[in-house]
C-alpha cells in the first residue's frame, strides 16, 4: 500500500499496487469502524488500485498513474509490504539497506488443553526451532519457525509470483516440532495461512525515514512482527514528515518519543524539548508504571 497525501491539504489517499493486501479484521468487526473512523476525519481510500508510476514533478511533489487514474500528491509515503522494493524503484528511490518479500506458512492444530482450565503461554522454542501461541480463544494452537540455521528462508524475486497453498513440507516441519515439544498435541487436518513477509534483509529491523528524493518517506521492512508496532510507527513518520515538510531534519535534531502508564505522549522533534517530557510524565505518572523512552530519563532510574 502507498499513502499519497494530495494537494490544498485533502487527506491521505492508499492505494495498493496490483495484489489486495490482506488484513485480518478485528472481532466484532472492529476493523470496519475503524475505517468508518477515519473517513470521518476526511481519509480517502482508493482500494484494490494498481499503482502503475511514480513521477516525482518539476514544480514539486508527485503524479501517480493508477488503474483509477491520476493522482498528485505533495508527499508519498511508500508502505508497500512486500512489494516495498517495488515501489522504491518505480519512484527511482535506492536505500542503502534492501527490503525483500519472504515467503511464510503458519500452521493451525486443535489445542489439546482448550476447555480443561489450563492457560497456555506464547511459547518461543528456540531448540525446537518453532514459536506457538494460542489462538480462536484457546481453541487452537498456531505454529511458525523461528528462523532456525537448518530452516532455509524462501526469498521471492517476484511478491505477484509465489505459491498460496499451504505445504506438506513445511506442515510436517512446523507440526511435528510442535508435537515433539507439546505430545498432546495432534496434526488433524491441513490448515492455516500462507502470506509474505516485508523484510530488512540485514537485520529484519523496520525502516521508518525519509530518503533523498524530498516528499517521499518509507516504512517498511516491517517482517512478522513489526506491524504489530503500526501505532508507533505512524508516530514515529508522522514527525518525520512533518518535520521534513516544514525545512527541518529528524538528522540534526533526533526526534524523542516519551511514554507512560502505557500511553504516547507525543514525538518532541526536539532534544530541547525534554524538559516539556519529563512535564507530561509526571503529570500523568500514577506509581513505578510511568517511564519514558528513546533517552528520555524519569528520574527514576538506579544510579550508575
Amino acid at each position: 500500500m502507498l499513502e499519497a497525501v494530495p494537494r490544498q491539504g485533502e487527506a491521505v489517499a492508499e492505494v495498493h499496487p496490483r495484489r489486495e493486501v490482506a488484513v485480518a479484521p478485528a472481532e466484532g468487526g472492529g476493523h470496519a469502524v475503524s475505517i468508518a473512523r477515519v473517513e470521518r476525519e476526511g481519509v480517502r481510500f482508493a482500494l484494490n488500485t494498481e499503482v502503475t508510476a511514480i513521477r516525482n514533478v518539476a514544480s514539486g511533489g508527485f503524479e501517480l498513474d493508477t488503474s483509477r487514474g491520476a493522482i498528485e500528491a505533495d508527499v508519498v509515503v511508500n508502505v508497500a509490504g512486500p512489494h516495498s522494493a517495488r515501489v522504491n524503484e518505480m519512484a527511482g528511490v535506492k536505500l542503502p539497506l534492501e527490503t525483500r518479500p519472504l515467503r511464510r506458512e503458519v500452521h493451525a492444530l486443535s489445542n489439546p488443553t482448550y476447555g480443561k482450565g489450563e492457560g497456555l503461554p506464547i511459547v518461543g522454542d528456540l531448540n525446537g526451532g518453532i514459536y506457538f501461541r494460542p489462538e480462536s480463544g484457546g481453541r487452537d494452537l498456531i505454529v511458525g519457525t523461528t528462523d532456525p540455521d537448518c530452516d532455509p528462508p524462501e526469498w521471492l524475486d517476484d511478491p505477484d509470483d509465489y505459491e498460496e497453498g499451504l505445504t506438506e513440507a513445511y506442515r510436517q516441519r512446523h507440526c511435528l516440532r510442535l508435537m515433539k515439544r507439546f505430545p498432546d498435541a495432534r496434526l488433524g487436518p491441513t490448515r492455516g495461512v500462507v502470506s509474505l513477509y516485508d523484510v530488512t534483509v540485514r537485520d529484519w529491523y523496520p525502516i521508518a525515514d525519509r530518503t533523498d528524493l524530498p516528499g517521499y518517506y518509507v516504512c517498511i521492512g516491517t517482517s512478522g512482527s513489526s506491524f504489530k508496532t503500526a501505532p508507533v510507527l505512524a508516530m514515529i513518520l508522522a514527525g518525520i514528515i512533518e518535520t521534513c515538510e516544514a525545512g527541518g531534519s529528524t538528522d540534526t535534531a533526533p526526534m524523542i518519543a516519551a511514554i507512560a502508564n502505557g500511553a504516547a505522549h507525543g514525538v518532541m522533534r526536539r532534544r530541547s524539548d525534554e524538559p516539556e517530557i519529563r512535564r507530561r510524565i509526571r503529570r500523568s505518572r500514577r506509581g513505578p508504571a510511568a517511564r519514558a523512552v528513546a533517552g528520555v530519563p524519569t528520574g527514576d532510574e538506579p544510579p550508575q
